[in-house]
């Protein structure tokens, strides 16, 4: 007769996994696992507090060793045997594997050949260096522009990104023009072209140079937001030695003259102060003139208030109600958009904008879309139900679902931010009535999603967030069919 095998799981109390074949009874008994990862942690934790679990019993060897297999994949960083992950079944790292170099944009300026592209040499978890290849004279080298991303986003690349990119890209290119020309080229000058570049003696330009070592578009957009309002106040830029705490905090008044929210303001003396710490560590800035305080003591410096804490910003159901029914009554737009919001896990200003009608929200009632906040580490399709709550917006609105178009048709011109920063002004000066923001319809979801005992890896889910632990990889999602009676429940 032939032998049968039993496929084991083995949860330590630190959330790390141990999966086992064997076929013997005693496999969750102490000793068994002599030698093997598992007898590290059951030194430490002891071996009855390890779960242990039957998960397959009477296969074969090789059923055996596929399910074992597969389970040691998708265990990932928390597994504790990917080192006895044989050869044979060890699937082939993608980092194993170089992408083919592609190339932006090209040129060939005074003898010298440059392109942007990217260096496959190196892939970090933010993906491959972003850098100008240089090439003359038989040798090249790599200027990095301080972006690092996929392949494939490389190729796509496009908007405030791409613009920056190929910003640097002509600033590499007018310095071999020059360099060329008066005799002083070297592929070691032009690697440390852009990193010796030094910012117009401003604050905008001390702003502008924060910026450019970004990557994520939105953020670089803030910045340069910040640096339009400096050149509205200060026409000059601001010069480095006039930055004191005087002229930042009269700056910040300004904006508050101009009818900004706390929280902008908030935001811009944020950047501004972000800009003259890079300003230092790149010995633009002297240290001892620094406007921000460091100390309680120092009165004279220009301080940050605490941000609220986001368990603060949220309403309960009956306020929910009242902004519903005002809604309803008056069929405003932007209270309409806020509403929408709310019932789809707090969609984000940005993704409702992006969103557009697909075959299986007409035919099944389900929304599916990716987070453009969190595109650029993640791919991960977030799935809510279209509750009749949604349906009812829509049809006050006067918004008929048709397949590949936007939903809300009005929110789009061809400058996505402007029009989402007069969206998000508009929005918030109508829910200023009832004391509240944007932000608040995510908070009051979860909140009151928690509130009504609806399960949290559902709640998560909905509002794009990873689940964490061993759970994360054996938990089947919650279907839209599940979801709906919960979002049903929101008012």
């Amino acid at each position: 007769m032939a032998r049968k095998y039993n496929v084991t799981m083995h949860l330590t109390p630190d959330l790390q996994v141990f999966i086992g074949i064997s076929s013997r009874q005693t496999w969750k008994y102490e000793g068994h696992w002599r030698g093997s990862a598992l007898e590290n942690k059951a030194a430490k934790f002891g071996w009855h507090n390890i779960n242990h679990i039957l998960v397959e019993e009477d296969l074969t060897k090789k059923q055996a060793l596929d399910i074992r297999s597969r389970l040691i994949e998708k265990s990932g960083h928390i597994g504790l045997n990917h080192r006895a992950f044989s050869e044979e079944t060890k699937p082939l790292k993608k980092s194993n594997m170089k992408e083919k170099q592609t190339a932006l944009m090209a040129s060939n300026a005074n003898g010298v050949k440059l392109s942007l592209t990217f260096d496959n040499r190196y892939e970090s978890k933010n993906g491959y260096p972003v850098v100008v290849r240089v090439y003359k004279d038989r040798k090249w080298a790599y200027v990095p522009t301080g972006f690092s991303m996929s392949a494939t986003d490389f190729k796509k690349c496009e908007g405030e990104t791409l613009s920056t990119l190929e910003s640097k890209y002509n600033k590499v290119r007018d310095w071999c023009i020059r360099a060329v020309s008066d005799g002083s080229f070297s592929l070691q000058g032009a690697k440390d072209c852009l990193k010796t570049a030094k910012a117009d003696k401003t604050l905008v330009g001390l702003l502008n140079m924060k910026r450019d070592t970004l990557t994520v578009e939105s953020t670089m957009t803030n910045y340069a937001n910040t640096a339009k309002a400096v050149a509205k106040v200060f026409p000059d830029g601001l010069p480095v030695e006039s930055i004191t705490a005087e002229t930042i905090s009269a700056f910040a008044r300004r904006l508050k003259e101009e009818g900004k929210s706390d929280t902008t303001v908030n935001i811009c003396l944020s950047h501004i102060k972000a800009a003259i710490n890079y300003a230092i560590y790149k010995g633009l800035f002297d240290e001892k003139r620094y406007p921000f305080k460091k100390n309680p003591w120092e009165c004279d410096k220009v301080s940050l208030p605490p941000a609220a804490k986001r368990q603060d910003r949220w309403i309960g159901i009956e306020e929910i109600r009242t902004i519903w029914e005002r809604f309803r009554l008056t069929e405003n737009r932007w209270l309409g958009v806020f509403m929408f919001s709310y019932f789809t896990g707090g969609m984000n200003l940005a993704d409702i904008m992006d969103l557009k009608f697909t075959k299986e929200w007409i035919t099944k009632d389900i929304i599916r879309f990716t987070r453009r906040k969190t595109a650029h580490k993640k791919n991960d399709t977030i799935t809510v139900p279209v509750s009749s709550h949604i349906k009812e917006i829509l049809r006050i609105m006067g918004i008929m679902p048709v397949e590949g178009e936007h939903v809300f048709k009005f929110l789009m011109t061809d400058d996505f931010y402007k029009t989402k920063n007069i969206a998000s002004t508009c929005i918030n000066r109508v829910l200023n009535e009832f004391g509240i923001s944007m932000t608040y319809a995510r908070h009051s979801f979860a909140t009151i999603m928690n509130k009504m005992g609806a399960p949290f890896s559902m709640t998560e889910a909905a509002m794009g967030h990873s689940m964490s632990g061993v759970s994360s990889h054996y938990i089947a999602p919650y279907t839209p069919e599940e979801m709906a009676p919960w979002f049903e429940k929101l008012i």
